[in-house]
C-alpha cells in the first residue's frame, strides 16, 4: 500500500480579465507552476490518527485493470474512489460524509441533496407522508448503515405505493445524491442496485425529532436489500452510506 500526508494548494488570480466569471481559464492552469516531489519512501496506516486527520492512502495498485482504491480521510469527510477492490460492494465499502453547516443551510455543500430529497417528500400525498415520517432517530455510524435481514420490514414508505410522476422524482433523486462521485462509482451503485431488486424494492423515511412539527425531519433515509444512504440534517450534516448486492 502507498499513502501520504495531503498538502492542498488554493490558487486565486491578482487579476481576473473577466469580471464576470470568476474562474477564469486562462488564470486556472498550474501546469509548470506547482509540483509534487517525495524525498522517502515510508510505510504507515490510518491506526491511531487522530480525529480528523488529512490523509490519504492507496491500496492496491490502479495501473492498468488491477483492483485498487483511493482513499481520502479528513474531518468530516471520508472520499473513496474504487478500483473493484471490494466485489460487489460500491465504493470499497461503507462511506461517511458530512459537513459543519445545518443540511438546511444553502452554504452546506449538500444542501443539494435534501432539496432533492425535500422535492420528492413534498410531492407525497398527505396520506404517503404520514407513513413515511417516524419519530425518533435510524441511529448513525456503523450499526445505522447494518442490512437488514429478509424478513425484516424496512421502516418507510415503499416505491410500490408511490405514483408514476413521484417515482420519476426518485430517479432524479438517485442522480442527485449520486452526482458528487465518480461516474464509475455512481454506475456501479445503480449496477449493484438493480441487482439487489431496483428501485422497486426501495423504502423512504424522514425521523421527526419533534413531533409537533410533522415537516420538520433530522434524518431522511433510503434503504433496501442492498442500499442505505442514511443522512443526518440537523444539528449538522453525517451522511453514512453502505451498498452492496444482496437479494
Amino acid at each position: 500500500m502507498t499513502g501520504a500526508k495531503l498538502w492542498t494548494v488554493q490558487y486565486d488570480s491578482l487579476r481576473h480579465t473577466d469580471a464576470a466569471v470568476p474562474d477564469d481559464a486562462d488564470r486556472l492552469d498550474l501546469s509548470q507552476k506547482i509540483f509534487v516531489t517525495a524525498n522517502q519512501s515510508q510505510n504507515f496506516s490510518f491506526a491511531g490518527a487522530p480525529s480528523g486527520s488529512n490523509l490519504f492512502m492507496i491500496f492496491g495498485d490502479p495501473t492498468g485493470n488491477r483492483p485498487f482504491a483511493f482513499l481520502f480521510t479528513a474531518h468530516h469527510l471520508t472520499l473513496r474512489c474504487d478500483g473493484n477492490s471490494e466485489p460487489d460492494a460500491a465504493f470499497g465499502g461503507p462511506l461517511y460524509y458530512g459537513h459543519s453547516l445545518s443540511g438546511l443551510n444553502e452554504r452546506n455543500a449538500f444542501n443539494f441533496q435534501t432539496r432533492a430529497v425535500r422535492t420528492l417528500y413534498d410531492a407525497l400525498s398527505e396520506e404517503q407522508r404520514r407513513r413515511s415520517r417516524i419519530v425518533g432517530t435510524p441511529g448513525e455510524m456503523l450499526p445505522s448503515i447494518q442490512f437488514r435481514r429478509s424478513d425484516q420490514p424496512r421502516p418507510g414508505l415503499a416505491y410500490a405505493e408511490l405514483t408514476p410522476d413521484t417515482r420519476r422524482l426518485v430517479e432524479q433523486t438517485m442522480t442527485s445524491i449520486l452526482s458528487p462521485f465518480r461516474r464509475e462509482d455512481a454506475t456501479e451503485v445503480m449496477y449493484l442496485l438493480g441487482r439487489s431488486g431496483g428501485l422497486e424494492r426501495l423504502n423512504f423515511a424522514f425521523y421527526q425529532d419533534r413531533p409537533d412539527e410533522p415537516d420538520r425531519w433530522h434524518f431522511w433515509r433510503i434503504e433496501g436489500p442492498g442500499f442505505v444512504w442514511n443522512y443526518r440534517i440537523l444539528p449538522h450534516v453525517h451522511c453514512y452510506v453502505n451498498i452492496a448486492a444482496r437479494t
